[in-house]
Order: structure tokens, then C-alpha cells, then sequence
């Protein structure tokens, strides 16, 4: 999974439009849309020392994985019930999401296709994770496994003279 703190700035973009944080494996952002306020207004760890990320009504936000994954839910952690309703009462895409007291819980209809929300009124988070698999639905393969045919050194200097400085060989590796 993927856990990103909106109590701290983790964030990979702040701007007045755009708030968005992402990793190997997922990416989400807030963009302000027709939201009367802007995205940078209040976001964990800014100046302000906030201590939670706020989205604000009729801002869109999307949440994707990345090529080779799929997510197969995220969960919001908001810092009361009712903003948390608020996501949950949101415009949802390739999705729907249920509320359990302060807890969100999105749920992808396709998993490999972004996710998208029209947030439905003010809402404040303190954590997002997101879960995911490799696109076949188990984990994460394994990288290819090959096989070493032979190893040379080329260029090598075998005789030095004091003084002279050290010339590293170089190593060909044939799989």
C-alpha cells in the first residue's frame, strides 16, 4: 500500500489550481475546477503549520495508478464524520465510497482507470491509503530472471610502478 500523511507536505505540486502527491505506484490530486477557493488554501505542513488537507466543493478529485498496477481501494482517514460524509456524498467516477464514522472507503469499478470525485462540500483529511496489486490482481512479479553465460575483464593494467595511478578494468557481463 501507499500511505500519504496530509497532515505533513508530502506533496509533489502545490499551486493555486493543483495539489497532488505520488508514488511508484499511484498519484492523486485535487484540482480546483469550479471551486470558489483555491487548492493551495490549506494543506498539511504549509507555512500555516496545518495539520490536515483540506478539498473544497466542486473541486475534482482523481486518484490513478500507475502502468503495470491497479488499485484495489483507498481509504480516507478525515479529521471529523461530517467531512468525511462530504467525500463520501461527492460525485464519484469509476467509483463509489462508503463512510463509517470519520473513515472513507473508495472502491474502483475498474481498478486501471482513474478514479475521479466532484467533491461534494468541505472536506479535511489527515491520511490517504492506497491499496494496489500488479494488474493480474496478485502481487508485485518479480523482475525476469536471466542467466550469466560469461564474464571477461578487458582493458585491465596487471603491472604498476610506484607512482603510477590505478586504472580500473573494465568487467563484461553476458547474459
Amino acid at each position: 500500500n501507499v500511505t500519504w500523511n496530509l497532515s505533513k507536505n508530502e506533496t509533489s505540486e502545490v499551486t493555486e489550481n493543483k495539489i497532488a502527491w505520488t508514488s511508484d505506484f499511484a498519484e492523486m490530486y485535487c484540482e480546483k475546477g469550479d471551486a470558489s477557493t483555491a487548492t493551495n488554501n490549506y494543506y498539511g505542513g504549509n507555512s500555516d503549520k496545518r495539520t490536515s488537507t483540506r478539498f473544497y466543493k466542486n473541486s475534482v478529485l482523481t486518484i490513478a495508478s500507475k502502468t503495470g498496477y491497479k488499485i484495489t481501494s483507498v481509504v480516507f482517514t478525515a479529521t471529523s464524520d461530517s467531512y468525511a460524509t462530504a467525500l463520501s456524498g461527492s460525485t464519484w467516477t469509476n467509483a463509489s465510497a462508503e463512510v463509517n464514522s470519520s473513515t472513507v472507503t473508495v472502491t474502483p469499478t475498474n481498478g486501471t482507470q482513474p478514479m475521479t470525485a466532484t467533491i461534494g462540500g468541505t472536506c479535511g483529511f489527515t491520511s490517504v491509503v492506497v491499496y494496489y496489486a500488479d494488474n493480474d490482481g496478485g502481487e508485485t512479479p518479480e523482475p525476469e530472471q536471466k542467466t550469466l553465460v560469461s564474464i571477461a575483464v578487458e582493458s585491465a593494467k596487471t603491472e604498476y610502478t610506484v607512482g603510477d595511478s590505478f586504472v580500473k578494468p573494465t568487467v563484461k557481463a553476458t547474459y
